[in-house]
Order: structure tokens, then C-alpha cells, then sequence
């Protein structure tokens, strides 16, 4: 408590001069913690040892460091370091991530990181991108990632993470416009919660151990892009909701365990480039809805059992660059409208059951 004589001099203060005083203080002290703070960065820069061998060693210049962007106060605002321009390894867990409470973009791609995400990412609730890709990270998706409610890009891809994809932080990131766990061993099924993610525009899973069959839900992502689940152990039938996903570009089903016919909603999804639904053991025809898939690139349908006729209306993909439908049990000749396929570079019809001459049109 101030003393009495210190009062009674302060009140015959003129009042202009106490705000003064009292501005003077609030300066001095706002400045001390953010002296502090930008002081707790650079140290947690240097202490996490990431950049062991690199010619920088002056902390007081943090933000020309290799891979670490400022904002105009001296805060760390991005940690990115070129891929593969340092190499973190099991130092991973010496970052202080805790010192950098402004950071919003955090890309370590390629930089070897390796064990569990530390928890203290997850106290980082600007993060708006997180791209760990290309490492060595193992463990399951911790759940602390749900406090990150501002992240719209998180890229974990490439990595060797275990155990089923988290229901919980399906639904607490429901603002995601990408997801991509392509590339670990993620098993179980697909969350249910998925379709919840009403703002995905690119969903990939590809590359995993991920079984059951492909959730209803996803009918829900309208605007989605990119739909890639290849290599996986999903099983069942292709359902027929991928009609309301009318904005898909890139559909990739490929080496998983599908079964049945081929939906003949496909032909709805009129914006697709590239189909791919080889090695699964889908049966029956190709639907001739096909003929209205006129934006197709790339047609795979290679390893199943397909049979029946190739369709006559298939000249109508006109943008078609590459068709693969070996290995299947397609019957009769070889419709010489193949021919109207002027873009075609690649075509594969080995090991069905055709009969009859190439035709010359195509015989070149």
C-alpha cells in the first residue's frame, strides 16, 4: 500500500499529470511483456536444437532464421522449414511450442520428425495450417488436436500413424476444407462423423488398412473435389448416394474389396476427370449412364469382373487419355467407335474374353 505522504502529494497533482503517470506505467510494462515473450520465442528456437549445425547462431535475429516468419512486433507467426533443409529427428519434443502463442502456420514437411505429436501443439489455437507430412511420426491421432478449432488445413499424410481414425476430432474440426491421412496405417472404419465435415473438398485416406464399407454420410459432402480411398480393405457396394457428390473430380476406389455393380448414378457425377476402380471385384456391365462422363481424362477399371459388351456410346469421351479395362470378362468385338476417341493415347483390353480383328481404325 502506497504511504500517506506519497497520496497527499499525488492528489495536488494537476489531473493531466497522474494520466500521464499512469500511462507512462501501462508503456513500460506492456513493453517488459512483450520483451519477455519475444525473448521466450527465440529461446525455444534455440533450445529445441533443430537447427544444430546450421551457421545460425544469434538468437537476437530469430526472425531472419531459416524457415521462421515475424510479424511487424517480432512474434513468430510461421514455422516452415524448406523440406529437408534441417533434420529434427527425436528432437521433436524440444520445442516449446507453448512459447509461440501467435503462431498461425506450422509446416515441418520432410524434416524427419519422429515419435508422438507433442501435446503442446495443441494449445496453439490460432494454427490455421499443420502440414507434418513426409516424417517418421507414429502413435494414434492424439485427441488434444480438437482444441485446434481454427485449422482448415491439416496434412499428416505420409507418416506411420496407427489405430482408427478418431470419431472425436472428426467432429470437433467440422471447418476442414482438406483432410488428407493418406499414407499411415490407420485401420477400423470410416467415422460416420465424416459427413459432418460439410465444408471437405478434398477427403484422402488412400494408402491405409481402413475396412467396412463406405459411410452413407458422405452423400452430405457436397462439395467435395477429390474423393481418394485406394488401397485400403473397404468392402461392400459402391453405394449409390456418390450421386449428390456432382462436383467430384477425382474418384479413386481402387484396391479395395468392392463388390456388386458399378452405380449407374456414376454417370451423374458429370464433372469427373479421373475414375479409377480397378483391382476390386465389382461385377455386372459398365452402366451406358458412362456416356454422359464427356470431362473423363483417365478411365481404370482394370481387375474386376466386369463383362457384358464394351458400351458403343463409349465415343462420347471425347476427352478420354488414357482407358484401361484389362483383366476383366468383357465379351464380343472391339467397337471400332473406339477409334472417335481422338485424344487417346493409352489402351488396355488384354486378358478379357474378345473376339474378333483390332480394328483398323485403331490398329496403328
Amino acid at each position: 500500500m502506497l504511504s500517506s505522504p506519497f497520496i497527499s502529494n499525488l492528489q495536488v497533482l494537476p489531473l493531466c499529470l497522474i494520466f500521464a503517470f499512469c500511462l507512462c506505467v501501462a508503456a513500460i510494462t506492456t513493453t517488459t511483456i512483450m520483451a519477455t515473450s519475444i525473448d521466450d520465442e527465440a529461446k525455444a528456437l534455440h533450445n529445441s536444437q533443430w537447427w544444430n549445425g546450421s551457421p545460425i547462431s544469434n538468437i537476437s535475429n530469430h526472425c531472419e532464421w531459416t524457415g521462421i516468419t515475424c510479424d511487424a512486433n517480432a512474434r513468430i507467426i510461421q514455422i516452415a522449414p524448406p523440406f529437408n533443409t534441417i533434420y529434427v529427428g527425436d528432437k521433436f519434443g524440444k520445442m516449446n511450442f507453448t512459447a509461440f502463442p501467435n503462431l498461425v502456420y506450422l509446416s515441418l514437411v520432410g524434416i524427419g520428425l519422429s515419435g508422438n505429436i507433442p501435446s503442446e501443439i495443441g494449445m496453439l489455437s490460432k494454427l490455421t495450417n499443420l502440414d507434418m507430412s513426409y516424417n517418421h511420426l507414429t502413435g494414434e491421432l492424439p485427441v488434444f488436436l480438437v482444441n485446434l478449432t481454427q485449422l482448415d488445413l491439416p496434412d499428416i499424410s505420409s507418416n506411420n500413424f496407427t489405430g482408427a481414425i478418431p470419431d472425436q476430432l472428426i467432429k470437433s474440426l467440422r471447418k476442414l476444407s482438406i483432410l488428407d491421412l493418406s499414407g499411415n496405417n490407420f485401420n477400423g472404419s470410416i467415422p460416420w462423423s465424416i459427413g459432418e465435415m460439410i465444408n471437405l473438398t478434398q477427403l484422402n485416406l488412400h494408402s491405409n488398412f481402413i475396412s467396412g464399407q463406405l459411410p452413407s454420410s458422405l452423400e452430405n459432402l457436397t462439395q467435395l473435389l477429390a474423393l481418394e480411398i485406394g488401397q485400403n480393405s473397404i468392402d461392400g457396394v459402391i453405394p449409390y448416394q456418390p450421386k449428390n457428390l456432382k462436383k467430384l473430380v477425382t474418384l479413386d476406389l481402387s484396391f479395395n474389396k468392392f463388390n456388386g455393380s458399378i452405380p449407374w448414378t456414376l454417370g451423374q457425377m458429370t464433372n469427373l476427370t479421373y475414375l479409377y476402380l480397378y483391382s476390386n471385384s465389382v461385377t455386372g456391365q459398365m452402366p451406358s449412364t458412362f456416356r454422359r462422363l464427356t470431362n473423363l481424362v483417365d478411365l481404370d477399371v482394370r481387375a474386376n469382373q466386369i463383362g457384358g459388351l464394351i458400351p458403343l456410346e463409349i465415343e462420347n469421351l471425347k476427352n478420354l487419355v488414357s482407358l484401361d479395362l484389362s483383366r476383366n470378362s468383357l465379351i464380343g468385338s472391339i467397337p471400332s467407335t473406339i477409334a472417335h476417341l481422338t485424344k487417346l493415347e493409352y489402351l488396355e483390353l488384354s486378358r478379357n474374353y474378345l473376339i474378333g480383328s483390332i480394328p483398323s481404325t485403331i490398329a496403328h
